[in-house]
């Protein structure tokens, strides 16, 4: 398991706009640093085949929606290695926690051997 400590930023508030230009917000950039530099047991793994993963996501408080957050740590998953791309992703269990003091992470990656 992989524990990656920090508060999740939700993927609806992690870009602006500036004309025709989208960029990321500071927050979703240093959420990105962290995650790569924390992220041990899982980098380069290049998992294959077809994946569940499990999800933990510890929030400060009840604001925050589990689904605006998934997409940055499958993104994220994929930008260390643990696969190759999100699109293997065959199932996902995911759960909302709450823990004001430690906001944080907790995931697995688990190859399933059924074809989709």
């Amino acid at each position: 398991m992989e524990v990656i400590y920090g508060l999740v930023p939700s993927k609806s508030n992690c870009y602006r706009f500036a004309g025709k230009f989208m960029y990321k917000t500071k927050a979703l950039k240093d959420y990105e640093e962290s995650f790569l530099e924390q992220c041990v047991f899982y980098k380069d793994k290049n998992i294959e085949g077809n994946l569940r993963i499990e999800v933990t996501v510890y929030y400060p408080n009840r604001k925050s929606d589990i689904d605006n957050s998934l997409k940055v740590l499958l993104d994220m998953m994929q930008k260390v290695k643990a696969f190759d791309n999100d699109n293997k992703v065959a199932e996902i269990e995911i759960f909302k926690r709450l823990d004001k003091e430690n906001p944080r992470v907790e995931f697995k990656i688990k190859q399933v051997d059924y074809i989709i």
